[in-house]
């Protein structure tokens, strides 16, 4: 349990400054501080000022470094993609102007030579784990992993799964072996059992796990947070959060929830840390978030406050994707609008309208780095 919280604050491994640097006049500690601070926007530009600074920038420890800052303040850090999948294009929306009542400020990232369409497959620390749909106009089945920040892409080898038949998928972190692993899984119905593959970025390969236990009912995308991937499982009278960590490659079960039947049930991630919520069509039951503050099997759940949904204008749906530093919580209302609720003036307000329905799509925060789809660093 004590490896469990460690792993919990070591989102990367931070390595010594490299000794090269000690004796650069160009490139001091001064300086190193306030690069790492800037957005990857203005790094990339700065690379151009002369050999060191390139050198620096370019640097495992720097990325590192960077990494570091835009975990610690997210609030300058944190962007949110979505795509779907009769949008051509990945768009991206800063999340900067949120506490200044500014307008969301969109723009089309896209990395045209890419992918045409694509679904989400996982993210982490500023990297997106990308499925295609569709490559240079043919239709596929690749895997890319991708920093939208750099516009830098590396197309994932090939797996074992047949095409449609992946049922879970996740990406993350892990610190132990600082490298990054892709997940995937589905239940074969004729062998009664689970089939796991997954890629780690060091190696460049795949390798597959069979007989997995605890994942027979288990749909969908994977909730990173400290060092493992988590997803619901609501066949149990009791839902639980099914844990797989990242490290020792073993599934079990986090916890177990008890909640109403006339409410629905979501996961995710707020201020890294794992959460769920709850809410329902009856106007008058307000949604309610709950986040674990302490990582751990049965660590008990804090609620972090009841947002009234009656003043919300929603139908079907209303997720929950990020709260800023504010205090703000944004949300996103049927897949389309993008909505921010005000806790201490209990209203709230749309903020951005996407085009099309987002049902079909992927929404995600991520973190604007440095982070190479290459090597990890």
């Amino acid at each position: 349990m004590a490896e469990a919280l460690v792993r919990q604050q070591q989102l990367v491994s931070l390595p010594q400054r490299p000794r090269h640097y000690d004796h650069d006049e160009d490139v001091d500690d001064i300086i190193v501080e306030i690069l790492s601070r800037l957005p990857v926007k203005s790094l990339l530009r700065f690379r151009s000022v002369c050999k060191s600074w390139r050198a620096l920038i370019s640097d495992s420890y720097f990325v590192k470094k960077h990494l570091g800052q835009a975990v610690t303040d997210t609030s300058n850090s944190s962007r949110l993609l979505f795509l779907n999948l009769f949008h051509t294009s990945p768009r991206i929306v800063d999340l900067q102007g949120l506490e200044d009542h500014d307008h969301i400020r969109q723009r089309d990232v896209f990395a045209e030579d890419i992918l045409d369409r694509s679904r989400i497959l996982g993210s982490c620390n500023g990297l997106i784990c990308l499925q295609a749909t569709m490559f240079h106009g043919l239709y596929c089945d690749d895997i890319f992993l991708w920093n939208p920040s750099t516009r830098v892409p590396k197309k994932v080898p090939e797996h074992n799964f047949t095409k449609g038949s992946i049922s879970i998928h996740g990406f993350g972190y892990d610190s132990t072996t600082d490298d990054y692993k892709l997940i995937l899984g589905h239940w074969e119905q004729v062998a009664k059992k689970t089939k796991i593959d997954i890629f780690t970025l060091k190696t460049g390969s795949w390798r597959t796990v069979e007989d997995f236990k605890f994942v027979d009912y288990l749909n969908g995308q994977g909730c990173f947070v400290n060092g493992a991937l988590h997803w619901l499982d609501s066949v149990y009278k009791s839902t639980r959060i099914v844990s797989f960590d990242l490290a020792e490659e073993k599934c079990d079960t986090l916890c177990r929830i008890e909640y109403g039947p006339m409410f629905r049930m979501g996961i995710g991630t707020i201020r890294n840390c794992l959460c769920y919520y709850t809410y329902s069509n009856i106007r008058s039951m307000p949604m309610t978030i709950w986040m674990m503050n302490e990582y751990g099997i049965n660590k008990p759940w804090t609620k972090l406050m009841n947002i009234p949904t009656n003043i919300i204008p929603y139908k079907i749906s209303l997720r929950p994707k990020q709260i800023v530093e504010n205090g703000e919580v944004l949300m996103i209302s049927d897949g389309k609008d993008f909505v921010i609720y005000n806790p201490k003036e209990n209203k709230y307000r749309t903020v951005f309208q996407s085009p099309t329905i987002l049902q079909s799509a992927a929404v995600v925060v991520y973190l604007d780095t440095l982070v190479s789809p290459e090597f990890g660093s």
